[in-house]
């Protein structure tokens, strides 16, 4: 499986095709496991790892870097579960050790050698380490049953039932709230997590994605109609993150707790994003990033905002997983808050507004 490729430095582009080619001269077991397609795939997600590991260099995270390779651990084994999860550990821990070698070889910059060594060392601790773990996250949730109905109805791709379950929910007294944090969003995580262990399709990721933003849009009469406070914000995903469920999500339940909301989307350049700003004039503008490679772009956005004098009054809130990763962005960035949940950012703002 590939992942999404973001640099196009031609020098790191060659040191990932050195990588791909040591790890073939000495283990010869790999040509005969992968075919031309999985090879192509795995110089690929070669050059994934190194952009990873330069994020994880630039804002100093190990969190980063740990949870990107268990992520990639379980990834790979549902993926290649035929050759086993030791092989996979060995293939794993041969790619992260040539790495390193390479770098050393062909990186001039010391620091940089010195701050990959411990982060490849730190990666290939983890995948020694790396056992198995799975987790139902339906059964998370208050209303287990509820999220597991709708979960159902999404894998059988039939949208007035996954309607109709929602309408009948809220019919029965569950607060809308609740639908949003007890139903939609543990069912989509658990989508998520079937992607994961390929059990589904990318095609039936985003089929639920669709129909769950649908089943969403048809409680807008009830969420628009609900008392406001007088306050707006604008949600956006920054840089070219497609993970913009989250944001949707928030900007709802937002609308909920009487908030008017803005949600602009995804890849809004930074120029049209100060036009909306001063178009609005909100109060609050939060900003999602799932990916740690838009991090740069999040910080363009937020140095653009705080250099501009007419945004001065503008508070700034940033959340999503790549946030999770990192540490006291709130004091290095200057921005108001970084919220890891719904519910942190709701008493944020209960004490801020």
């Amino acid at each position: 499986m590939s992942l999404l490729v973001t640099s196009n430095n031609k020098a790191w582009m060659d040191l990932a095709q050195k990588v791909f080619e040591l790890q073939f001269a000495r283990d010869s077991n790999i040509k005969r496991e992968y075919d031309e397609r999985q090879k192509r795939l795995m110089l690929m997600d070669i050059y994934y790892n190194i952009d990873y590991l330069q994020v994880a260099i630039k804002y100093d995270s190990e969190k980063m870097m740990s949870d990107y390779v268990k992520w990639l651990m379980g990834l790979l084994f549902y993926r290649m579960k035929a050759l086993g999860l030791e092989r996979i550990k060995a293939q794993m821990i041969m790619h992260f050790t040539i790495l390193g070698e390479v770098i050393k070889e062909d990186v001039a910059d010391q620091s940089f050698i010195d701050k990959s060594m411990q982060l490849i060392n730190l990666a290939i601790d983890e995948i020694e380490l790396f056992e198995l773990y799975e987790h139902d996250f339906l059964s998370d949730s208050v209303h287990p049953d509820l999220a597991k109905a709708f979960f159902n109805s999404l894998l059988g791709r039939d949208r007035r039932v996954s309607a109709g379950i929602i309408s009948e929910a809220v019919n029965s007294g569950i607060l809308i709230e609740d639908i949003y944090t007890q139903v939609f969003v543990p069912a989509m995580t658990e989508i998520g997590n079937y992607w994961y262990q390929k059990k589904i399709g990318i095609d039936q990721e985003h089929y639920a994605t669709a129909v769950t933003q649908t089943v969403m849009a048809q409680l807008y009469p009830k969420i628009f109609n609900m008392k406001k406070n007088g306050k707006t914000l604008i949600g956006i995903c920054v840089g070219n993150e497609l993970h913009e469920m989250g944001i949707r999500v928030l900007c709802d339940l937002m609308e909920v707790n009487g908030w008017d909301t803005i949600y602009l989307g995804a890849a809004v350049p930074v120029a049209s994003v100060l036009e909306s700003l001063d178009t609005y004039n909100p109060d609050l503008v939060l900003l999602s990033m799932t990916m740690p490679n838009y991090i740069d772009s999040c910080k363009e956005l937020v140095d653009a905002i705080q250099s501009d004098k007419r945004f001065n009054h503008i508070k700034i809130a940033i959340g999503g997983r790549a946030v999770d990763m990192l540490k006291g962005l709130r004091e290095t960035w200057g921005i108001d808050v970084e919220a890891s949940s719904y519910e942190e950012l709701i008493s944020w703002t209960q004490k801020n507004f």
